[in-house]
């Protein structure tokens, strides 16, 4: 694989514990992957409330995974959203800014992500706007610092109507503006043709990277179970839509992965065997490759038994199976199973 491959935790929901976020510098090693960024959602300390700095103990926290992760040859990031920011970039913003970044740099990340997604979009110069912040943001760190991979996220990050329907109507050209005007060294994330794409084709990255003026930097929701539609279902499912040929054309791939930190490691194996696949790809071979190295060769029938009600959703599964359900998995005492039997009682 050409390409950098990684994670991001960049879910809505119930956050990663830190036994888990350290769990996972072993299993990406273990499976060469290069990257995890630190991205969640609920942490107000890197979007809503980021002008305030990290507590003590978080940033302790934060210093120890990364830590974890370089001991393990992992690259690992940040993953910021100035919140409001683009509403008043005055010297007082900037100034906010440089004591963030100078907090963010004290963590040692490779990778730094500044976040524009999910936020209001329809508002005047919001382009121009953004691009100033990210040139301000990239003369802080970009050889000044650890970072030597900068992304951006615009706030239009897919062609899905979704996007605009919740966060306002794009600014005319908005993406063409971020393609001509962004410094090259810059890379682009994108999402695919939707918010969570079925399928991403090399023709639709060809139409992406004309407009942006480079690959772009894919960020796949296809396993995020985030959000009031998707929470009630845990998608233990093998990638698909995605042909090793599309590396050509992206310059980097992470995945955004399932609340379940466990259970989100079966199909991101998958992926991985997907894009590595020498010859032909077997879909659901791969699944239950990955299934058994997750939970065990005892516990992968059982699982493969139930895979069908946890993709099909909570609120679908019977009682009397609920029941039987969680009879049988709460005895056990790996972290996959624990998680199961918390999605089933919430």
């Amino acid at each position: 694989m050409s390409i950098v491959f990684g994670i991001i935790e960049g879910f809505y929901g119930k956050p990663w514990s830190w036994e888990d976020r350290l769990g996972y510098a072993k299993f990406l090693r273990e499976n060469k992957l290069d990257f995890y960024i630190y991205a969640p959602k609920g942490d107000r300390y890197l979007r809503e409330n980021w002008e305030t700095p990290f507590p003590r103990e978080r940033l302790s926290k934060l210093i120890t995974l990364g830590n974890a992760l370089h001991e393990k040859g992992i690259n690992w990031g940040i993953g910021f959203s100035p919140f409001n920011a683009y509403k008043s970039f005055n010297e007082d913003t900037k100034n906010k800014l440089q004591k963030k970044l100078e907090e963010i740099s004290k963590l040692n990340p490779e990778i730094l992500a500044l976040l524009f997604d999910d936020m209001r979009g329809d508002i005047e110069e919001i382009a121009e706007t953004q691009v100033k912040i990210t040139h301000f943001v990239a003369s802080m760190v970009l050889n000044r610092s650890s970072i030597k991979r900068f992304l951006f996220c615009p706030t239009y990050y897919t062609f899905d109507p979704i996007l605009e329907k919740i966060f306002g109507k794009a600014p005319e050209g908005y993406l063409k503006y971020m393609g001509d005007n962004l410094d090259q060294r810059i890379d682009i994330i994108w999402t695919g043709p939707m918010v969570r794409s079925n399928f991403i084709t090399m023709e639709h990255l060809r139409e992406v990277g004309k407009i942006l003026r480079r690959k772009p930097f894919i960020w796949d929701n296809y396993i995020a179970n985030d959000g009031e539609k998707h929470e009630n279902h845990i998608y233990l499912k093998p990638i698909t839509g995605r042909k090793p040929e599309i590396i050509e054309f992206i310059s980097g791939y992470m995945i955004n992965p399932m609340n379940q930190a466990e259970l989100s490691k079966i199909p991101i194996l998958t992926a991985v065997e997907r894009f590595n696949a020498k010859g032909k790809y077997h879909p659901e071979l791969s699944l239950r490759r990955a299934i058994e190295k997750i939970c065990g060769p005892k516990h992968a029938p059982m699982v493969e038994k139930y895979r069908e009600y946890l993709l099909k959703g909570r609120d679908t599964i019977p009682f009397s199976l609920r029941q039987e359900m969680l009879n049988e998995i709460s005895p056990i005492k790996e972290n996959w199973a624990k998680e199961i039997v918390n999605w089933l009682r919430e």
